[in-house]
């Protein structure tokens, strides 16, 4: 029985490997209708759907393989490994998670550097020298409108910026408390489960 249940162990283990290292490489732009978005909230969307279909696959595939083993081998997992595999697979699905959030993380504060150079130069361009010169370059008859719409222009742009700098840091904040509660999930999880397969095999 000890080496009935090994085998299965292990069949089972290279059978899940298989499907989680099929489900985990990327998808080629524009797949399953989600073209890669300048958004990163977008993306992330888009991979999160992704990883719920992956999950109903894999599920699927696990009943299949079950069902099989159980019918040519004659073995029944019990109620505590069930909930090993389980909890294994929960630890997988979390640690994917945490691993888009930290992608995500690098992305917004990439995309926050960039606005805040952008809204540094507008600020500058804001000066009224800046705005002058930039006037006295069209050679426009009325300068005074032109510089009055140039302003208008600049002190829109100072403000949208503005808004999507703290939109962007919202979102971050969300995303690192989002990371740090994942990670001592993920911690704690791997902790448990390693524990309670050791004591599984100690028992055989």
């Amino acid at each position: 029985m000890k080496s009935k249940f090994i085998v299965l162990g292990l069949t089972m283990l290279f059978s899940l490997s298989s499907v989680l290292a099929q489900q985990n490489q990327p998808a080629p732009a524009g797949n399953q209708g989600n073209p890669i978005s300048p958004d990163p909230v977008v993306n992330i969307s888009n991979e999160l759907a992704v990883i719920s279909k992956s999950v109903q696959t894999l599920n699927k595939r696990l009943k299949e393989f079950f069902d099989k083993f159980s019918s040519n081998q004659g073995l029944q997992l019990t109620d505590k490994q069930q909930k090993l595999l389980l909890a294994f697979e929960i630890l997988n699905r979390a640690e994917q998670r945490l691993a888009i959030l930290q992608k995500l993380r690098i992305d917004l504060v990439e995309k926050q550097t960039s606005v805040k150079t952008l809204l540094a130069k507008v600020e500058d361009d804001l000066r009224e020298e800046k705005i002058s010169r930039s006037v006295a370059f069209e050679g426009t008859t009325n300068a005074e409108l032109s510089r009055e719409n140039r302003r208008r222009f600049l002190s829109s742009e100072q403000s949208n910026l503005r808004n999507l700098l703290v939109e962007i840091q919202n979102t971050l904040t969300e995303t690192n408390s989002e990371i740090r509660q994942l990670e001592t999930f993920v911690r704690g999880v791997r902790q448990k489960i390693f524990s309670e397969i050791n004591q599984e095999l100690y028992n055989l």
